[in-house]
């Protein structure tokens, strides 16, 4: 998943930090921009044991740590880094997100639900725009998994009247898709690849259930 939040990595750089922290911290974010996840989780991990980190940068680098964890399919490791940026930083909107998406990815229901919506609450309360298009996503994804389709669908209308975002469009046609609904999906699918380009999200930065989501739309008959 994805760079989903990366601009906020941005802003906090800002924060006051000794230059060891930082410069560990900058080094990280460009692995990341690389795409080389060993050395990025290298320079986050020694970013995080120089102490030198202040709560907002530390809670990033451990939500950039989770979704690595969760990129290689170590959900319970995804989860604890999750955990530890939001005990860092208990309003960071992309850590409850992603470690309620991953939770659902477990089948642990309550706690996937609990955490979508206390994300939801924070964008809303933030005004967090953006932030809120990929909550509202990751939301849609959940009751799909749930079966309940009317209400992914809803997430996903919403996510998408804020913003017409890959991540959006692949939330909607994955859920068109176990409906059984083909043409709907890879319209969806085809307007995936086309925010996906806008983006320049390669495709494998995606996480495995989404890799392989992926894989299936494909061979969809195009519309």
């Amino acid at each position: 998943m994805r760079a989903t939040w990366a601009a906020a990595a941005v802003w906090l750089l800002a924060g006051p930090c000794r230059a060891n922290g930082v410069d560990l911290f900058n080094a990280a974010k460009a692995a990341e921009q690389a795409d080389d996840k060993k050395t990025e989780a290298e320079d986050y991990a020694q970013a995080l044991n120089s102490g030198d980190l202040t709560p907002e940068l530390a809670a990033w680098a451990y939500v950039r740590l989770g979704g690595i964890d969760a990129f290689y399919g170590r959900n319970e490791s995804a989860i604890a880094n999750f955990s530890k940026a939001i005990a860092s930083n208990p309003q960071l909107i992309a850590a409850y997100s992603l470690r309620g998406y991953v939770y659902a990815l477990d089948g642990a229901w309550t706690a996937a639900e609990k955490d979508h919506a206390t994300a939801l609450a924070l964008a809303e309360q933030q005004k967090a725009l953006s932030d809120e298009t990929h909550v509202l996503a990751h939301y849609a994804d959940y009751w799909r998994r749930r079966r309940n389709y009317e209400k992914a669908l809803e997430c996903c209308r919403l996510s998408l009247e804020m913003k017409s975002t890959s991540n959006g469009f692949l939330r909607r046609a994955w859920t068109y898709m176990d409906m059984g609904d083909g043409e709907r999906a890879a319209a969806d699918y085809a307007r995936f690849e086309e925010a996906r380009a806008r983006e320049h999200h390669a495709l494998g930065r995606f996480w495995p259930d989404e890799r392989e989501a992926i894989a299936r739309l494909m061979k969809l008959p195009k519309p």
